[in-house]
């Protein structure tokens, strides 16, 4: 499971480039990552594959993503909807 926020992808993205290193990865901006990587939209909020919503409250959910994984990413709202349906409040 793996959390998917602004920060959360800031940091990634900054540990992953090496010509990002000068930028601190705790209050970078994604402006200023994607200026370095001249990629605009990497840094994007991720949409919530049970109500569709684009958001920065995500997490991602099961494999990692990659060609016919079973991935899931899923909005608090959603998780908090889930929870209740388990703990029969819904």
């Amino acid at each position: 499971m793996k959390r998917m926020r602004e920060r959360d992808k800031i940091r990634e993205t900054v540990g992953e480039w090496p010509q990002l290193s000068e930028l601190d990865p705790e209050t970078a901006t994604v402006e200023e990552v994607e200026n370095i990587i001249g990629r605009y939209g990497w840094l994007r909020q991720s949409s919530c594959d049970e109500c569709g919503i684009q958001t920065w409250d995500i997490v991602e959910i099961g494999e990692p993503p990659y060609y016919e994984s079973a991935t899931a990413y899923v909005c608090l709202d959603c998780l908090k909807k889930a929870i209740a349906l388990l703990e029969g409040k819904e």
